[in-house]
């Protein structure tokens, strides 16, 4: 496997949450529960999970947005800068840049385009202030988008175009890996089509590493080299692509691929049908945390924690009953 270039050790997540009457004890959410995840450098990493997995805040955890609770996390060798820390901070974030799923949210209503591409530069003080418009224009183009744009506000241009704008501000930096949350899931079929394009056109020239968030295994699948499927917090596989999508070996694992649409509605394939609602993270259940849906679940289950087991090479599956592949 390719040089490490983000590592995640038992990284948790926890938020503390707010009394509902003053006399009420506070609660703790459990986002994330002793995740390891890497991504080395030039590969690509899928992430996928039911929402209310946790993926999303894992992936500001591994973008240094937010704290760890517990665990730690390093980026080309180097534990992530503290927040505290703006200097080292604006130093890794330019190496390092986050793809947010809600465009609207991630960019300024009141500013035009073109300034807030540039505002990535004057952040980091790169390139002469004269020339940073026209690389702004310069990366907007990159990503399929012309300078007629620059001038325009987030609200007078397509879900599309702002996912690409925020696509080349995080690029414009020349950053090393980008954590893209969820880039695709509020486009249309023929727009995410187009996206997955551009990603994997930029993965190619530049050399990009990238952890893909997603709930989509169709598009996991055309794009990432890795995947790791989360449920509740926790990784319950994880496995080279071609692997995980030929023998997925946890049952969490095989209901999500059978629940993925087939093209041609003649081939059915066997369903594997979930009991229940996934459990609430501020009570997590004791032992495997899937087994109060898990179809195959025994006693064991309830009991112990699986601990996760290379079953066949860099597949990796939490599970008391799952046999390796023949």
């Amino acid at each position: 496997m390719a040089d490490h270039l983000l590592e995640a050790e038992a990284v948790g997540r926890s938020f503390l949450l707010r009394r509902r009457t003053p006399f009420a004890r506070r609660r703790l959410l459990h986002a994330v529960t002793g995740v390891s995840l890497s991504v080395g450098v030039g590969e690509t990493v899928g992430l996928v999970g039911e929402s209310g997995s946790g993926k999303s805040t894992f992936g500001r955890v591994a973008a240094g947005i937010l704290p760890a609770s517990a665990g730690s996390v390093r980026f080309a060798g180097a534990p992530l800068a503290p927040l505290r820390d703006t200097a080292a901070r604006r130093r890794q974030a330019s190496r390092l840049q986050l793809v947010f799923q809600d465009t609207l949210g991630a960019l300024n209503p009141r500013l035009p385009i073109g300034r807030q591409v540039r505002e990535v530069l004057d952040i980091h003080d790169l390139h002469p202030r004269p020339e940073r418009m026209d690389r702004a224009a310069a990366a907007l183009e990159e990503v399929g988008i012309g300078r007629a744009l620059l001038a325009r506000y987030p609200h007078e241009i397509s879900g599309g175009q702002r996912q690409r704008v925020v696509i080349a501000r995080a690029l414009i930096a020349g950053p090393e890996l980008l954590v893209c949350d969820e880039p695709v899931s509020a486009l249309d079929v023929s727009v995410q089509a187009q996206v997955v394009a551009l990603l994997q056109a930029l993965r190619r020239e530049r050399g990009l590493a990238c952890l893909f968030i997603s709930h989509d295994l169709r598009v996991v699948r055309q794009v990432c080299d890795r995947v790791a499927v989360m449920y509740l917090g926790t990784i319950v596989e994880q496995a080279p692509r071609a692997s995980l999508y030929a023998t997925p070996l946890h049952p969490y694992t095989q209901a999500l691929l059978a629940a993925v649409p087939v093209d041609d509605p003649r081939l059915r394939r066997p369903r594997t049908l979930l009991m229940g609602e996934p459990p609430s993270p501020l009570a997590p259940p004791e032992g495997c945390r899937f087994h109060p849906r898990c179809p195959r679940a025994v006693p064991r289950c309830a009991a112990e924690a699986p601990a996760p087991r290379e079953l066949a090479p860099g597949h990796l599956v939490a599970c008391h009953l799952a046999e390796a592949p023949c």
